[in-house]
Formats: C-alpha cells, sequence, structure tokens
C-alpha cells in the first residue's frame, strides 16, 4: 500500500503514491495498540504542540498520527531489508524518500530524525554495523539545512544574468541537492557565479558567443558528477559543489577559454578597424575588473581569477598597443600648440574647435551631457576615451542621425574606418547601426526641423 503524507497547510492528506512500502500494513486502531508507536506519537505530540502551538489540539494528533506513520514504515523497511544484499540502497533511499516528503512543508522532519535515529540504536535486531552507518546518514541530514531543487526553480533567477536551461531533463525527474551550512546553497553559488559572469570580458568578440551558453548551463555547473536515482521515488539526485569546489571550476574555466581564444592568430586577418574595436574593449573591461574589485567583496578563490584576468588583460593591452604602432598607416601624433588647451596634449584635428564648439552647443543638453573639451577628445582621438558617454533618453535615433554624419565627413578626409568605430563604441553603438539606416533618418528628420541641415552646415563650415 501507499503511504499518506502531510502537504498543505490547512493539515489534510495526500497520497505519495510513487513511494511503495514492501508487505507493510497499517495496525488497526493505528497509532494505538503498538508500544513502539505509541510512544512515537506521544513524542511528536509533545514536539508539534510545543513547536507549533497555533495549530490546534486536531491538527497536531494528524500532524503527529502522519509522522508516526513514516517512522513506522521506516522501521518496517529496515527490519525487511537488513539482511539483503542490498541492504544499504534499500533502506537509506527509502529514508531519503520520506526526507524528501517533508520538504514543503518540513513541519516534523527533525522529530522524524531524532525517532529514527533513536529507534535504529535502540534495536537489538540491526548489526552494530548497520547502526553505525545508518545513525551516520541520519546525522548528514541533522540540522544540515538542506536545498531540494529542480530545475524550474532556476527561473527565478534575472533573466538577463541567469537563464533557465534548455534540453535538460523533465524538471519533476531531476532533484538539485544543496547544503547551506557547506557553501552549497542555491543562492550562495549563484552569487559567486553572478560575479564571475560580470568579471570575464564576455565583451570582447572573441567572447560574445560564449556568454548565453554560460548564462544557461549554472544548473549543470554547480552539480558535481555524483548523479543516482533513488528507486522509492523514480527521482535523480545530484548534490552541489561546494564554494571551494565551484570556485575551482570557475577559474580552471577562466584558465581555459583564456587559453584557447589566443589574439596572436586573430590579429594575423584582422584588419585596423578591428584592432581599434578590440583595443577599446580591452581599455573599457581593464576599468570594469578595477571597479569590480574595488566595490564588490571576493573570497580569497575568487581573487584567484581575478588576478588571472587582469594579468591578462594587462599583457593584451600591451600586445595591441605594439601591434598597432606597426600598422602602415599609423602615424606618430603631430606636435601642436597646446597653449590654449594643456588639457588636450597632442591631438591632430579633424574637427577644428571652432567646428566642435558649434556641435557641442547645438548638442549638448539635447543628446548627451559633456564638456566642449571633452567632445573635442571624442572625436580627435577616440582611442584615448576610456569611457562610454550616455546618450539622453529618446534620442537614439537622432544620435545615430549624428554619428552617421560625422562618418560622412570623415570619409571624405579619407580617416580610417576604425576611428569613426572608436567614436561609435563611445557612444554605445556599432558603426554598422549607424550607417544602414540612412534613409530611414532623413526622411524621419525631414518632417521635424531642420536638424540634419543645421548638422550638415556645422560639419561643412570653415575653421574660424
Amino acid at each position: 500500500m501507499a503511504i499518506e503524507y502531510f502537504t498543505d497547510d490547512d493539515g489534510s492528506f495526500k497520497e505519495f503514491s510513487a513511494i511503495r512500502i514492501p508487505r507493510y500494513q497499517k495496525p488497526e486502531n493505528f497509532p494505538a495498540g503498538d508500544q513502539f508507536t505509541e510512544s512515537v506519537f506521544n513524542n511528536t505530540y509533545k514536539w508539534l504542540s510545543d513547536a507549533a502551538p497555533c495549530f490546534g489540539n486536531e491538527k497536531v494528533t494528524m500532524l503527529a498520527c502522519n509522522i508516526t506513520l513514516r517512522v513506522d514504515t521506516t522501521r518496517h523497511v529496515i527490519l525487511t531489508y537488513k539482511d539483503s544484499e542490498e541492504w544499504v540502497d534499500l533502506i537509506t533511499d527509502y529514508i531519503e524518500a520520506m526526507i524528501y516528503a517533508f520538504k514543503k512543508p518540513e513541519i516534523g522532519l527533525p522529530c522524524y530524525l531524532k525517532e529514527i535515529s533513536s529507534m535504529i540504536l535502540s534495536s537489538n535486531e540491526i548489526s552494530e554495523e548497520q547502526k553505525g552507518l545508518l545513525a551516520y546518514y541520519i546525522d548528514l541530514y541533522k540540522g544540515a539545512n538542506h536545498q531540494w531543487l529542480g530545475y524550474s526553480d532556476f527561473e527565478i533567477f534575472d533573466a538577463a544574468t541567469l537563464l533557465p536551461a534548455n534540453g535538460q531533463d523533465d524538471p519533476k525527474d531531476v532533484i538539485i541537492m544543496g547544503n547551506q551550512q557547506n557553501g552549497s546553497g542555491q543562492g550562495h553559488l549563484t552569487g559567486i557565479y553572478q560575479k564571475w559572469l560580470k568579471m570575464f570580458p564576455f565583451e570582447l568578440g572573441c567572447f560574445k558567443h560564449d556568454k548565453q551558453y554560460f548564462m544557461q548551463r549554472f544548473s549543470d555547473f554547480i552539480c558535481k558528477n555524483d548523479e543516482r536515482t533513488n528507486r522509492y521515488l523514480e527521482l535523480t539526485f545530484k548534490s552541489t559543489k561546494t564554494q571551494s569546489e565551484f570556485i575551482s571550476f570557475l577559474i580552471d574555466t577562466t584558465k581555459l577559454m583564456l587559453y584557447e581564444n589566443q589574439s596572436i592568430e586573430w590579429a594575423e586577418t584582422a584588419d585596423s578597424s578591428d584592432i581599434k574595436s578590440r583595443q577599446l574593449a580591452l581599455i573599457r573591461h581593464t576599468h570594469r575588473v578595477k571597479q569590480e574589485k574595488l566595490l564588490t567583496t571576493f573570497t580569497e578563490g575568487e581573487k584567484v581569477y581575478i588576478k588571472i584576468l587582469k594579468e591578462w588583460l594587462k599583457n593584451e593591452k600591451t600586445f595591441f598597443e605594439e601591434l598597432t604602432s606597426c600598422l602602415p598607416n599609423h602615424t606618430e601624433p603631430q606636435k601642436t600648440d597646446t597653449s590654449t588647451s594643456p588639457v588636450l596634449g597632442s591631438i591632430t584635428e579633424l574637427f577644428p574647435m571652432s567646428m566642435v564648439g558649434k556641435l557641442h552647443e547645438y548638442c549638448n543638453g539635447k543628446l548627451f551631457e559633456m564638456e566642449s573639451v571633452d567632445l573635442y577628445q571624442i572625436l580627435n582621438t577616440p582611442d584615448q576615451w576610456h569611457k562610454t558617454v550616455k546618450v539622453k533618453n529618446g534620442e537614439i535615433t537622432r544620435m545615430k542621425l549624428l554619428l552617421y554624419l560625422i562618418n560622412e565627413h570623415l570619409a571624405e578626409k579619407d580617416v580610417a574606418t576604425g576611428h569613426v568605430e572608436s567614436i561609435c563604441m563611445i557612444f554605445g553603438f556599432e558603426r554598422r547601426e549607424c550607417l544602414k539606416r540612412k534613409k530611414l533618418h532623413e526622411d524621419y528628420y525631414a518632417k521635424n526641423g531642420n536638424y540634419l541641415k543645421q548638422i550638415q552646415m556645422i560639419l561643412t563650415s570653415e575653421t574660424d
């Protein structure tokens, strides 16, 4: 027959049909009529009355009967299978099934564990070896604060950070067990993984396509290779890595991914614009790593992969700086008189200050917020600008049109596309985004004032 177990808040019973109890028959007048079940019931009733006085006598009695039934069926399974060659799995699987049945809610689980532990240790029908092993197994659960997680449980995470895995086993068939005490709790490992996702340079072209994969595989990565199936529940269980094991996995993953993406091979086929874009991305991510390390708390283990990333980013920046100096169209910046603008240093003017001043006056406060000297540096030396400029809400299309016109202006001067690409990236766009919708931009702004005409006049104006 199948065992019944408490599950609802109102104290009602539901049948747990997955658990079949071998040759067990519930005694008449249960739990009365048997010294063992009467003792268990009395102990459980007292424990519940003290733990949940708000339940009332009827509900406490119902729960005490239910827990007593679980203890009695567990005793029956132990005595039935104690002489079997598979006694360990047959008995521990059943205890695990009973513990799992307490998960929603967990009312009475400590009492169940205490009663079966006492029954095992006091029994004259179980060998000392069996007592020791079963007592040890039960102690693993006492106060362990286990989590029982199906794959569907991972849907509660922020979809922009962690996504439910696709193509996995049915959520009802795979259960992941975590233990908060050893750092393997779901929430704890999630926080560690989210920090790693932020620190790893997925924004670089060589890693862009890997990010979605890593966002979807969290439930696989946190699990150990200890999959096993409970014969009573017909569920497959996996346990999670400890904190140190999971961080070691992230360190190894970091090393492997960096090793498998060699910039030397990539640079052999890259053009100058690609190289400039990579340089800017490296600058941005180096800054992000420094800021995250400054403002976020990391364990000593996590600092290992951070150190690896910082050294790798430093090497990459050095490599691309040396590579850029060897490009055929690379020229050293000409020295100019900087007495009127000491902040700017040596800048080869593609956009004279007089032109930038007019552009700043017309666009600042509408499309973005910055000083005119900053706009001057962005337009003339974007590779030396190390942060992103936020475009104002509702002005994305207008900003793209401005960048399109800047591209047209520089095309006449035969300037490398990498220069425009760098300017576009500072404002959060790719160059191709700003070029492919020219007709749409022109049609839209033909109906909305003289914006297009005004920008064109500024960019074609002569210097003062």
